[in-house]
């Protein structure tokens, strides 16, 4: 998560860009509360949202990723791994689109795979807090690191 005008700097023309309803809130509800409380007043139980808000999230696609705004953060929801590597600088880790599931599985060795429909596709989740179902999935497609998604329970 970042500025959004930070964004901007760093992508001033995102090759796509859409704009939709998130029914059940977004994650800036949370992560971003002060500013859309002094921007769309208080939080209203019965419409789901703040009082002035319309639910829509502006989603900018840009090299292979995909962010969420609120025009004043830009959240990552979404990287495929051919044009953005995943960092973790605190423990030297790069998951690049080479990255296959036998290194992963090095890196986090607590991690169990969980299976998806397709048979060549597995998923690793990585909770934020171990509290809560929010987590960072990521996929692997046919044995190598295919995308990284940020997923939050919203509803």
């Amino acid at each position: 998560m970042l500025p959004y005008q930070s964004f901007q700097k760093q992508y001033p023309k995102p090759e796509r860009v859409s704009k939709t309803l998130w029914e059940c809130g977004s994650p800036f509800d949370v992560l971003d509360k002060d500013w859309m409380i002094h921007t769309y007043g208080p939080y209203d139980q019965q419409k789901g949202t703040f009082d002035r808000y319309d639910g829509q999230i502006t989603t900018l696609y840009v090299n292979g990723a995909e962010y969420a705004t609120n025009d004043h953060m830009a959240l990552l929801v979404k990287a495929d791994a051919v044009h953005n590597p995943v960092s973790i600088p605190s423990h030297r880790i790069v998951l690049k689109a080479h990255t296959s599931i036998k290194t992963f599985e090095k890196l986090f060795p607590n991690l169990r795979p969980e299976k998806m429909e397709d048979d060549e596709t597995v998923r690793y989740r990585i909770s934020i807090e171990p509290e809560y179902d929010d987590a960072f999935l990521f996929y692997f497609k046919n044995g190598k690191f295919d995308y990284v998604e940020l997923w939050f329970l919203l509803c």
